[in-house]
């Protein structure tokens, strides 16, 4: 490969420079891209702003590549671009396709490294990618420990080849009730700190970042603005909390809610571009009016058990939390439960995009989304409208087609551990290596997937072991 464009951003700058350098040493030249001034070699957020002089000073100004359809589902999806008047919003993609556009052109690499989409930005380079039939290779953890995947927009993309003793153990691990992801928080004790902490450094963020957008002569930066926005949404003078239940059968759930089916709601992460970009059905975009409206719908037939994701408590609109409250088929389950015990307790899961849907399906629980979550084939879901009807009963798992589930899960996904929270540091032993073994799974996905570079190379040969 002569030239690799990745997207970074100040705190993950590092990480991804040693994993592109170590994934394709062979590498000519490693370009890095970025909004932000201090971590680009582009200079994308000059050339953004130029367009967007030129965009507010024209009458019909029009993108370059983009149908109606496409600008919708860009401005949509952004947690910054919805937020803005319709109009801004739509000179902000004109302005910044014509800057991804005009730094691919100048640049011409023959692949991209990215972590997934989570904003209007990677929206467009990814859109310009395909375009120009450059590969987008995004990266983002996952709720099996040790592995890690590839994707844009939340899509399934085959990787690798997996044996019968990795499945095995795998499903093994994840059928245990108490299985939980190394990214969430581990005992009460971290799952209180976790959010005090949102919530203290969540209380500047609107006039912070707003600051560093003025003293930066940056104001249309993407980062700050979008952090400023949902900082405002979700501030709150005072921590929130609930107090949840624990049950630990299914009679100790109220009288009055017992004798209804069941449906496990897990709370996921929103904004989040597990919600945003990888949903099909974009109502879950306005995520806590979405939770509410369902339970509504079902007010008089079903109970609803309500857990909120581990790593988010607190953070939530002023108020959520009391409005969850007020249904009356509404059980609030603690954040401490694990959410496999939740499954157990429980007739069907809805989920959007969330993990749990895969542990449901996994034990022969019904399953309602309207989207297409990657851990599944199509067609394991049940659609939401379905919740009105009989519920189907529980089955019990064939080991078989259980195998089955979590051969096409393990085969979407590639051994690393993937550190998401911007701690990764070159001078960390450990984070190195994490590094190197994402690496290995990079390139050999990557020979696999667009070519080796050495003709007849096998791509799975330096393929990594499981961790």
């Amino acid at each position: 490969m002569q030239r690799l464009l990745i997207y970074v951003r100040p705190w993950n700058r590092d990480q991804m420079l040693s994993l592109a350098q170590t994934a394709w040493p062979d590498c000519a030249q490693i370009i890095q891209t970025s909004e932000h001034r201090t971590a680009d070699d582009t200079v994308l957020a000059d050339t953004f702003y130029a367009h967007l002089a030129a965009a507010k000073g024209a009458q019909d100004a029009a993108p370059r590549h983009l149908g109606a359809a496409d600008m919708d589902d860009i401005i949509l999806r952004c947690r910054l671009l919805r937020a803005l008047p319709a109009a801004q919003a739509r000179r902000s993609v004109i302005a910044m396709e014509a800057a991804v556009e005009d730094v691919l052109e100048a640049q011409a690499p023959q692949a991209m490294l990215s972590l997934m989409i989570d904003s209007y930005v990677m929206h467009l380079f990814d859109h310009a990618c395909r375009r120009r039939g450059i590969p987008f290779v995004g990266i983002v953890p996952t709720f099996i420990n040790g592995y890690f995947r590839i994707t844009a927009t939340g899509e399934y993309n085959l990787s690798r080849d997996v044996d019968d003793a990795e499945v095995a153990t795998r499903m093994q691990a994840l059928l245990q009730t108490a299985y939980k992801p190394e990214f969430l928080a581990q005992t009460d004790a971290a799952l209180i700190r976790n959010a005090r902490r949102l919530w203290l450094r969540n209380l500047p963020k609107p006039e912070w970042f707003a600051l560093r957008g003025l003293l930066a002569r940056d104001r249309q930066n993407y980062h700050y603005r979008a952090s400023a926005i949902v900082a405002r949404h979700f501030r709150s003078w005072r921590l929130q909390t609930y107090t949840g239940a624990r049950p630990q059968t299914r009679a100790d759930l109220p009288a009055t809610l017992r004798d209804r089916p069941q449906i496990y709601l897990p709370l996921q992460m929103s904004p989040e571009a597990t919600i945003d970009y990888w949903s099909t059905d974009t109502s879950w975009i306005d995520y806590e009016n979405r939770v509410v409206a369902i339970m509504q719908a079902h007010r008089d037939t079903r109970s609803f058990l309500v857990k909120e994701h581990p790593n988010l408590l607190g953070f939530r609109r002023p108020g959520f939390y009391a409005r969850l409250r007020a249904q009356p088929n509404c059980v609030l389950i603690a954040p401490q439960v694990p959410s496999n015990h939740v499954v157990d307790l429980s007739d069907a899961t809805i989920v959007c995009t969330g993990s749990a849907g895969f542990e449901a399906v996994l034990r022969g629980v019904p399953v309602y989304s309207d989207s297409d979550p990657y851990y599944l084939p199509p067609g394991r879901m049940r659609p939401l409208a379905d919740l009105a009807g009989d519920i189907p009963p529980r089955a019990t798992p064939e080991p078989d087609d259980q195998a089955d589930m979590m051969r096409h899960l393990l085969q979407g996904l590639l051994p690393g551990r993937f550190l998401n929270n911007g701690t990764w540091t070159a001078d960390d032993a450990d984070h190195r290596d994490w590094n190197a073994t994402m690496a290995r799974s990079l390139r050999s996905y990557y020979d696999r997937t667009y070519g080796a570079p050495d003709a007849g190379r096998d791509a799975n040969a330096d393929a990594p072991a499981p961790i």
